[in-house]
This record gives structure tokens, sequence and C-alpha cells, in this order.
């Protein structure tokens, strides 16, 4: 799809030649250099592939690009009725587990509390982020119905 494939087959076979194999641990870190935009095509499979490699690359290096990246991802739109975007972030997310997404606040919690002069945005974005229904602990996520 970043290339503008439309086909699906032809999409199915680049995927296949390209996509990483193996382990989430095997993933080089050079692969979530582009995470960002990567994940915005990750369907539930993928996002629970990849995002236990980009929490271990944040906590070992907190390179600004990595914890934007899973700031960003693990952003949920607004859980509104008609809102395609919340369903579409749930689905995305509904093969972790509980225990997976309460590392996922772990994470978070860490980066908003190194103190970082030069990114003094993250830790309000986090902060905002932690608020929402969806990372609350006693969270069902799911959609409200309308």
């Amino acid at each position: 799809m970043d290339d503008w494939i439309s086909d699906p087959e032809e999409l199915r076979r680049i995927t296949a030649e390209q996509d990483v194999k193996g382990e989430w641990w095997q993933i080089p870190e050079s692969e979530l250099d582009n995470i960002s935009l990567a994940s915005s095509y990750l369907d539930a499979l993928g996002t629970r592939f990849y995002l236990p490699a980009l929490l271990v690359a944040v906590l070992r290096g907190m390179k600004y690009g990595h914890y934007a990246a899973l700031v960003r991802w693990l952003t949920p739109p607004k859980n509104e009725p008609d809102c395609a975007l919340y369903d579409y972030f749930v689905e995305k997310f509904s093969k972790l587990t509980a225990g997976q997404r309460e590392a996922c606040v772990a994470v978070l919690r860490y980066v908003a509390a190194q103190d970082n002069p030069k990114d003094p945005w993250t830790k309000q974005e986090i902060k905002v982020l932690l608020a929402h229904e969806y990372w609350l602990p006693s969270a069902k996520p799911e959609r409200q119905p309308s």
C-alpha cells in the first residue's frame, strides 16, 4: 500500500517477500525507523508483532523517533458515535492481551518520567493519551454503542 499498489495479489506477493520474517525480537532496529508510517497499514496481528520490538527499542535507547512513533501509534482517536477511526484503532489493538496493554502503559509512563529539555511536549501528550478511556486499567477495549 505504501507504493500505491491496488492489486491485492501483487500486494500480498510484495508483502510476503519484503516483510520481516521470524520473531518480534529479531526485527532489526532499522526496520522500526519507519514504523510511524507503517503502523497505519498494520492489522491486529501486525500490530502485535511489531509493537513489542518498538517498546524494547524505546527502552534501550530513548531515541526521539522511536518514542514519538510509539506515542502517535498508541494515541486513540476520540470514541464518538459514528467514528470509524476509533473502531479501526480498537481492531488494530484487538490481539493484545491485558498484560500487553499494561506493558504499553508502563513504557509510556517510563518515557513520561524522563527529563528531556529538547522535547517538552511528550510528557503532556502521554498524560492525555493515558487518560483516554482505552488505556485506563478498567477499560474494555470496545466501541461504545451510539
